[in-house]
């Protein structure tokens, strides 16, 4: 398949071992290997696996750390707003 430049971003919303992620990791792969420009972003990371992930797989993927346990209810969604934007 070609992709003509096109880029896909992949939204997930938690970083966790669990079968979501894995589907959602497991797609940006496959998308990658048809050509597209891949990344994957993560509301937070839940479980510390960023650094694990990133070297795991050759596509960006960030966490926008828009939750924090504890916290504020309105700080967590104005993080993951500024994380967005």
């Amino acid at each position: 398949m070609k992709s003509d430049g096109l880029r896909i971003l992949f939204l997930g919303t938690q970083m966790e071992v669990a079968g979501a992620q894995k589907v959602l990791l497991m797609r940006a792969k496959c998308a990658q290997r048809q050509g597209y420009q891949v990344s994957v972003v993560f509301f937070y990371d839940k479980q510390g696996l960023i650094e694990n992930w990133q070297a795991a797989y050759d596509f960006p993927i960030q966490s926008l750390d828009a939750w924090r346990y504890g916290g504020f209810a309105l700080f967590n969604y104005l993080r993951g707003l500024t994380g967005m934007l």
